[in-house]
């Protein structure tokens, strides 16, 4: 059984998120890694667009939403929008987001959070 990904990797986004009051002022730089596994795609055979998952309305979705939200954590931010795309998206079975952000510190640290969410998964 062949299985198709399609990757989106280290789109670049601007985000308030944060749980301390200085983080809630402004957005801050977040990077955004997407894998997205689709339940069928036979446009490998067919070579049409209707066949498979069109990215440009997954990146659309994503910036929209990172326009709307204001999470604190980028775990919860992660889930929003694992439930987002699998619910606007019937091809996608499965869905691996990481999103990272520069804490800051001396020496600044970089954090990731990694969540991976199937259709028909609930937390």
């Amino acid at each position: 059984m062949s299985q198709t990904y399609i990757r989106l990797p280290t789109l670049t986004l601007d985000l308030l998120v944060g749980v301390y009051p200085v983080e809630r002022l402004q957005t801050q730089r977040i990077a955004l890694d997407l894998k997205l596994k689709l339940a069928l795609c036979p446009a490998s055979r067919t070579d049409d667009l209707c066949d498979t998952l069109d990215y440009d309305h997954v990146i659309e979705r994503v910036r929209a939403l990172t326009a709307l939200e204001r999470p604190k954590l980028l775990e919860h931010f992660a889930g929003r929008l694992a439930d987002d795309l699998l619910l606007r998206f019937s091809v996608l079975e499965a869905i691996e987001i990481k999103l990272g952000k520069q804490l800051n510190g001396d020496p600044p640290v970089y954090v990731e959070v990694i969540h991976e969410r199937s259709r028909g998964d609930s937390d």
